[in-house]
């Protein structure tokens, strides 16, 4: 997949009919949930009707995150664009993504001056897909119903691709159903949403050696500024070091530590049966499911128990899940 990222609109304008090859889906497909790649399967079906490639078109930062601000509490589901990116390379339905800078400028445009400058005109789309709920343009003035008529008039195609529903539990499939089950703590859920395990991770930094003095020795993550905290406590589930294929059975720790009177936030992740030196490394780590929240002991010798049963505990699911 060919990636164009952060293209201002000034760059865009410059444009005449540039991807007049392609059916985009368009949208923000933060998580790639299985609503996202429903859609990207719908755009590639028709690229594939129409004897075309097949793209996404999408925006960067989210518009969201863009009209909230620097303050505003983290909320993607992924590290950042980068790993979006390789999310939606991973799914195989896409030939080109095409990443539109959000900011002011873009945001001022009216819905049907984005219709008819920007997806007719400069970008040249062959025909368009995105969900039926799918708003665009200045104050999200543009709905589907328009773009349908904008699309006749301009002469690219454009279809209303159904909302994927979740099979277990019913309900439309959402990034924002996916954050409460992760603010909730309830990662089952999460991950059957996805599609695949929900994951975070970062660089090891040298801790305070708490967890190493006790026998439990950590990789100490700063956690993505970015992204979405889940419900803090304890987690199962399954890590890499620096992009090595193979899964490692850990369990995770995402919390303030009040049982060493922590103030500031922690992630970190303890590799069962596994011991090395990974300062520096890279670490990922797939979250399987939620052990306990967060919780104070009494002491270290408290503490050291109540990690041995996570770690059992961990054990013993992880060896289900297989």
């Amino acid at each position: 997949m060919k990636w164009i990222p952060s293209v201002p609109l000034e760059t865009l304008r410059g444009w005449e009919r540039a991807y007049s090859d392609v059916v985009f889906a368009i949208g923000n497909f933060d998580g790639v949930h299985l609503g996202h790649q429903a859609l990207l399967r719908a755009a590639r079906e028709r690229a594939d009707e129409l004897g075309c490639r097949s793209g996404i078109l999408t925006f960067a930062p989210h518009p969201r995150r863009y009209f909230a601000g620097p303050e505003t509490k983290p909320f993607l589901l992924t590290r950042g664009v980068d790993e979006r990116a390789a999310l939606l390379e991973a799914t195989g339905q896409a030939d080109v993504m095409l990443e539109l800078q959000f900011d002011l400028e873009l945001s001022s445009v009216q819905a049907e001056d984005f219709a008819q400058d920007i997806l007719a005109h400069h970008i040249g789309i062959k025909h368009i897909l995105a969900g039926p709920d799918f708003r665009f343009g200045n104050r999200r003035g543009g709905d589907m119903l328009q773009l349908g008529r904008w699309g006749q008039e301009l002469s690219f195609g454009v279809s209303a691709v159904p909302l994927r529903h979740d099979d277990a539990e019913g309900g439309v499939i959402s990034s924002s159903r996916v954050r409460q089950a992760l603010v909730d703590g309830d990662i089952e859920t999460a991950n059957r949403l996805l599609g695949r395990p929900w994951s975070a991770g970062g660089t090891v930094e040298r801790g305070d050696q708490i967890g190493r003095t006790m026998g439990f020795p950590t990789a100490n993550l700063n956690w993505p500024a970015l992204q979405l905290r889940p419900q803090y406590g304890v987690y199962a589930g399954w890590a890499a070091i620096d992009g090595a294929d193979e899964r490692l059975p850990a369990v995770s720790y995402l919390g303030t530590r009040p049982t060493v009177d922590g103030v500031e936030e922690r992630f970190e992740v303890h590799l069962l049966d596994w011991s090395g030196d990974i300062y520096g490394a890279e670490v990922k780590f797939w979250f399987q499911s939620f052990i306990h929240p967060d919780l104070e002991f009494k002491g270290l010798d408290a503490l050291k128990v109540q990690i041995q049963q996570d770690c059992d505990e961990a054990r013993r699911r992880l060896a289900a899940a297989a």
